[in-house]
């Protein structure tokens, strides 16, 4: 670690010691005014006005993954035990928590949380020579939850390659990743010249405290700036610098004809130097277009920067995005300049790019369809500027919260938009964990593709179990229950660009589409329906409790099978989920036994 990073403090400025303390209760609100200005007195003292982002970040990072620690016993002890819902899946209840956090912001928690005085206390200990900020919460994590923090702090520790920490995504049976935020709270910390050593997880009397620790001895001198010559001869200087960024060269003629490849991209594809010729089948026909062809060829510019290209190596074990600068030189010969700026497996050039870069990706994601991404990526592999229309065959899942209209009526705004953010995050998260994606919202409804009918019916029959969990938490609270319509029907689809140059959308269209809705509303609520077309596919792994007949104008009458139950199999365990029905008057349902 280097601690001389962080020291600009004068010498003559001596730090008093004192500690700062704040409690948290809420997610959101002041608490983030609070340790703001916490980090920014640490900062000022300390004369490093350029460490507060960066304090900050971490500090709130711990403060809030600490207080959801402590919502989430809260739930579990006031909703799962004292209200006897013992009964109710760990998987089941996780949902719902997850659920309540994204949707009221905890803010349920929040008064609990005061009442019961189980805050979380935020220390800002100042000394001579370090700054500790300590974040503790009231009860410990279970053995499971432990020992996957830990696993993830030792894993930080040991890398030596942000990227790889940030592509790791290990997560337990219950799909739960290490908590704490390690990837980014490990990746500030690196930021300002620290390691992960510096950061310090333990639990003592029941308490859960992470702590890192900043060191503040030592000091930066300021000195006079050199200024280097216009051309630097030194060829030590170059040899070195081609070394240490890792540069590859490539010659060409001006035709564009590979004439000279250095050692390190062979050793970069996996050649030997007898297989240098092999370079010539690895570098794609666009790339030779693009330089030395057309109205910008390196004829007419004599120089480009920053094009992009990615290769695989020889022997297609892995994937390269290198950047590639070149020139023209007086003999008409191209140098070319090739840097790595991300390797499959290893890290990149730049980690603060790729942390920019997935920061905005991440956000980007939110908006736009999965397969989106993927045929995006799949037709830029074919060399496409464009996703293709496609006709194949898709399973179309349509959902529909029952009375939607009149519960929007009857009820406040604000309970309208919990509501309706509770119904899309339950079937989205289930939609997702079975393979499909969410094409579109639509209101209250939801349009969702498979590739296969048997994920779709079995994330449909999920989706049902889950409402009627939430319902009996509603239940508690006296309010009335809501109950969704599912519809699922398989065939042909045209998955195709739909819309105008500034605005796309890749979605399926045709009568499978139309015909899935008109399926969906001849559903009885809490209940998941299937077409003919579906159950034929799967008919094995279906249980039906009725069946009944759609008729449509022009259309042929169509059976529709009531979903009862759906076997599947699951990392080869064999799995019946089966439908837990209610009347929409509270009443169980009884089930027919074909």
């Amino acid at each position: 670690m280097s601690s001389s990073s962080l020291q600009r403090r004068s010498s003559k400025t001596k730090l008093r010691a004192s500690t700062e303390v704040a409690l948290v209760y809420d997610l959101h609100g002041g608490v983030q005014n609070d340790i703001k200005a916490m980090v920014d007195r640490l900062c000022a003292d300390i004369e490093r006005p350029d460490l507060v982002g960066p304090l900050f970040i971490v500090t709130f990072e711990l403060a809030v993954n600490a207080l959801k620690a402590v919502y989430k016993n809260l739930y579990l002890e006031h909703f799962v035990k004292e209200l006897g819902l013992d009964n109710v899946s760990y998987e089941a209840w996780l949902s719902l928590f997850k659920t309540e956090i994204e949707t009221h912001k905890g803010r349920f928690f929040s008064d609990l949380t005061r009442e019961k005085r189980l805050g979380v206390k935020v220390y800002l200990q100042r000394r001579e020579s370090s700054a500790t900020i300590m974040v503790v919460n009231q009860g410990s994590p279970s053995d499971l939850e432990f020992d996957r923090i830990m696993r993830s702090i030792k894993n930080a520790r040991q890398l030596k390659q942000l990227s790889v920490l940030l592509e790791d995504d290990t997560r337990d049976r219950h799909g739960e990743g290490a908590g704490l935020g390690i990837p980014l709270i490990v990746m500030t910390l690196r930021g300002m010249g620290l390691t992960p050593d510096n950061l310090n997880f333990h639990v003592k009397n029941d308490k859960t405290i992470v702590s890192f620790t900043i060191p503040l001895s030592g000091k930066n001198e300021i000195g006079n700036t050199e200024v280097l010559p216009e051309v630097i001869t030194d060829a030590n200087l170059a040899q070195e610098y081609f070394q240490r960024m890792d540069l590859c060269v490539l010659q060409f003629d001006i035709q564009g004809n590979l004439r000279a490849v250095s050692p390190a991209f062979l050793r970069k594809m996996g050649l030997e130097k007898s297989e240098a010729n092999k370079c010539n089948g690895l570098i794609p026909q666009k790339f030779i277009d693009d330089i030395f062809r057309g109205p910008r060829s390196i004829r007419l510019i004599e120089r480009f920067e920053n094009y992009h290209l990615q290769l695989a190596s020889a022997d297609g074990k892995s994937d390269l995005v290198f950047n590639i600068s070149g020139f023209m030189d007086s003999q008409m010969r191209v140098y070319t300049f090739w840097s790595i700026v991300f390797a499959h497996g290893e890290s990149p050039r730049s980690e603060s790019n790729l942390v920019e870069n997935m920061q905005v990706n991440n956000i980007a994601r939110q908006y736009i369809p999965a397969i989106v991404i993927q045929k995006a990526e799949e037709n830029v592999r074919l060399g496409r500027r464009e996703i293709v229309s496609e006709v194949r065959e898709a399973t179309i899942m349509f959902t529909d919260i029952v009375d939607f209209t009149k519960i929007s009526r009857q009820s406040k705004p604000e309970e309208v938009v919990d509501l309706l953010n509770n119904a899309l995050t339950i079937a989205t998260r289930l939609v997702l964990k079975h393979g499909g994606y969410v094409d579109k919202f639509m209101g209250d409804s939801i349009f969702a593709i498979f590739e296969n009918p048997l994920p779709a019916v079995v994330a449909a029959v999920e989706i049902q179990n889950t409402f009627q969990e939430m319902n009996d938490v509603r239940a508690l609270d006296e309010k009335a229950p809501v109950y969704l319509r599912i519809g699922v029907h398989t065939g042909t689809v045209i998955l195709g660009n739909v819309g105008t140059r500034e605005r796309m959308d890749w979605t399926a269209i045709g009568d499978v589409v139309n015909q899935t809705a008109r399926i969906e509303r001849a559903c009885k609520p809490g209940q998941v329906v299937i077409s003919s077309d579906t159950y034929d596919r799967i008919s094995a792994h279906i249980s039906y409790t009725s069946v009944t007949e759609l008729k449509s104008r022009n259309k042929v009458s169509e059976r529709l099978y009531f979903v009862r139950s759906v076997a599947f199999s699951y990392k080869d365990a064999k799995l019946t989920v089966s439908l837990r029905e209610k009347a929409p008057d509270g009443e169980e349902k009884p089930v027919r036994q074909d």
